[in-house]
């Protein structure tokens, strides 16, 4: 998932498109929608060795949120820096850290563990209700 996979509808709603190369979701057992390629920045580092999952789907999700937050393509970007900027911009702490969560680069285990519970902490401003 990147900008060029987003589409605007003319209403202002937002639409995921470029599902050719995706595998097929299967909702009971987790799978992944970003079984196709990958595009270096947008994906998280495991993609590099084939893994796929739930939280490769949030690490570009939170990739993308960062980008139409800051404009600023996503990067080797230290947690600090990724909040320093968020303050910068004049966006809430707590969604410098709900990003920062979601693309945990290292450990697919530490991420958000699904796009499901990242809208419930989008919705609850990083909270788990």
């Amino acid at each position: 998932m990147k900008p060029h996979n987003v589409m605007m509808t003319p209403y202002g709603g937002a639409v995921l498109i470029d599902f050719g190369l995706a595998k097929g979701v299967d909702a009971g057992k987790g799978t992944s929608l970003s079984g196709g390629n990958h595009t270096p920045g947008w994906a998280p580092p495991e993609r590099e060795n084939g893994v796929t999952g739930p939280t490769t789907d949030v690490y570009s999700l939170g990739q993308l949120l960062w980008h139409m937050l800051t404009n600023q393509r996503p990067g080797v970007i230290s947690e600090e820096a990724r909040l320093e900027k968020m303050e910068e911009l004049g966006h809430p702490e707590w969604l410098g850290e709900l990003v920062n969560y979601a693309t945990v680069p290292h450990s697919a285990d530490d991420r958000i563990q699904s796009v499901a519970e990242f809208k419930v902490r989008l919705e609850n401003q990083g909270e788990m209700p």
